[in-house]
């Protein structure tokens, strides 16, 4: 299987108009929009596009194809990441034609990585469209902007976007005789009027359909680019071009049940007075979503990752916990279960990326005169090892069955959960009482561990802050699913007991590096340069424990005022 990392990527900002088959597209240098255009001339492109028989990725947004033709060709997968005001941007992952499986199958790099949804299901062609398209690359003056000398005077020939043209423009622009683009102005966007065949299996034509796109050019001033689309917008619209919505061609070709709501769709508002099942539902939505964000950054061995996915995890199985007394007893704890594992085996993957981290930066604060350089080649050696093993456990993890199974359940869930008859009372009625009660059990808790702190010689031990920090975080986790419903009151709330459990994070993340330094201290093989610096690391780091002790005595008294909680009284 192809590493996810090995497909090259861009983000790409682009508008969709639909535009009848008589429509006649404008002079843009003539009317003001644009300062310069260079006709590219007009390529055949060929694309099969795939999907689950339910259009599973259509409905996220996502399109996955396997073009030939054009400068681009290639297997492409694109990644929803907004919409606003009719302009998309996403992601385009590009891997070669070779990338694919035998006989056409989907490149198995793209399946992985679009395993959360796909699941066990196959992939197969879903339509099949041909485009003529033709390509004009548009130029823009910075000073008719407003904009003045932009922040890449050079900005000569533009990295490729998707769709490049097959061949470079003639001296002379040929869609604008005479018009030729001085040497400052600069090239900001490509529009491509596309006639697109819809093709039945046997390469007959079933539909047709003609659409304008334009799209920023990736190293293009972002200065430039805005005002440049929102000026050729305007003219194209003027014409009778259909802006302000951004819609496949694969979307198109398939009709509505593409554009139908995804297996877990956004939750819509719930508000104090709705049932408490609703809220339940939202919760579960969310954080679902959150979950299957975060699995194809894993995928994807993107930054934080690992950690915002066992968040998500924990705040599906937290609020499975707060929302206990509205659910089935067995249903609820047999998906918290399930969500335990997927952190578990998140776990070790994400400790050693914190502990490397951590140990790597705290290196550096080692006194002068102490060479950091032999421990740290030390820690990068036995860690960067631990960290590959983990990858690898966590990725089995993410395609086992068992993985898939608890995303149907969770789909399930987040549409249906199994409630009970207290949960058809209204939020205001029964949520409150349960966030209070996670709270009455940290402050019990946080009071009990400072009193330690105070009487016991050395301080409470560490077994004492880490169950604290559990309880913090649940009761964190127990404000935030009340946020959404009971508005900024509960989100200030939430805030405060998130700065509790960063504290208490900070001492445990404290605590574990001081016992992980002293147990790589006696990995062997190590020279004794890099043993000493590891020893001197052990003090930064039982130092940095002592800190946070003395931060969450402050920390945590004003965390206690009471208005922080007036609204669970209503």
């Amino acid at each position: 299987m192809p590493e996810p990392a090995a497909a090259a990527s861009q983000t790409e900002i682009e508008r969709k108009y639909r535009v009848h088959g008589l429509y006649r597209l404008p002079d843009l240098v003539e009317s003001g929009a644009v300062v310069g255009v260079d006709d590219l001339g007009t390529a055949t492109l060929d694309a099969t596009y795939y999907d689950t028989d339910d259009l599973r990725l259509a409905r996220e947004g996502i399109t996955l194809r396997r073009r030939s033709g054009g400068s681009d060709e290639g297997w492409h997968l694109k990644l929803p990441i907004s919409v606003s005001q009719g302009a998309g941007t996403r992601e385009e992952l590009h891997l070669p034609l070779e990338a694919g499986g035998p006989k056409g199958t989907v490149a198995p790099g793209f399946r992985h990585l679009v395993g959360a949804l796909v699941r066990s299901d196959e992939l197969r062609p879903v339509a099949t469209l041909r485009t003529e398209r033709h390509t004009l690359r548009l130029w823009a003056d910075p000073d008719a902007l407003g904009v003045g000398p932009t922040t890449d005077p050079k900005a000569a020939e533009p990295a490729e976007a998707d769709d490049r043209p097959l061949e470079e423009p003639a001296e002379t622009d040929e869609a604008t005789p005479g018009k030729e683009a001085p040497s400052e102005h600069q090239p900001v966007a490509l529009l491509t009027d596309d006639l697109v065949s819809v093709l039945d299996t046997d390469g007959t034509m079933v539909a047709r359909f003609r659409e304008l796109e334009l799209e920023d050019l990736p190293d293009a001033d972002a200065a430039l680019t805005a005002p440049t689309a929102d000026r050729v917008s305007g003219v194209l619209v003027a014409a009778g071009a259909v802006g302000g919505e951004f819609v496949s061609k694969a979307v198109r070709a398939l009709g509505p049940f593409a554009a139908a709501p995804p297996e877990v769709p956004e939750p819509g508002p719930v508000v104090p007075r709705d049932p408490a099942r609703d809220a339940v539902r939202a919760h579960l939505a969310r954080h679902t979503r959150r979950l299957r964000a975060a699995d194809l950054m894993v995928r994807r061995d993107q930054p934080d990752a690992v950690h915002q996915m066992r968040v998500s995890a924990r705040r599906l199985r937290s609020g499975l916990r707060v929302f206990r007394p509205l659910l089935d007893r067995e249903w609820a704890d047999a998906l918290r279960d399930e969500l335990a594992w997927v952190a578990g085996e998140l776990g070790d993957y994400r400790d050693t990326e914190v502990l490397l981290e951590r140990l790597e930066q705290h290196l550096d604060l080692l006194p002068e005169g102490i060479d950091p350089e032999p421990a740290r080649g030390h820690v990068e050696k036995v860690l960067s090892a631990r960290l590959d093993q983990a990858r690898e456990r966590a990725l089995a993890m993410l395609d086992s069955p068992r993985y898939h199974d608890l995303h149907v359940r969770l789909i399930r869930a987040a549409a249906d959960p199994v409630t009970t008859e207290e949960a058809d009372l209204p939020s205001r009625t029964v949520v409150p009482p349960l966030v209070e009660g996670a709270w009455k059990k940290l402050a019990k808790e946080a009071d009990r561990l400072l009193a330690d702190e105070r009487k016991i010689a050395g301080g409470a031990p560490d077994e004492e802050w880490h169950a604290a920090r559990i309880t913090a975080k649940k009761a964190r986790y127990a404000a935030e699913a009340a946020a959404p419903v009971f508005g900024d009151d509960a989100e200030a709330f939430a805030k405060q007991l998130a700065r509790v459990t960063e504290v208490l994070g900070e001492h445990q993340d404290a605590s574990i590096a001081a016992e992980r330094v002293h147990e790589l201290a006696e990995t062997e093989p190590i020279s004794a340069a890099a043993a000493f610096g590891l020893g001197v690391l052990l003090g930064v780091e039982r130092e940095s424990a002592r800190a946070t002790r003395h931060e969450f005595s402050t920390v945590w008294p004003e965390v206690r005022r009471q208005k922080w909680r007036r609204w669970l009284r209503g």
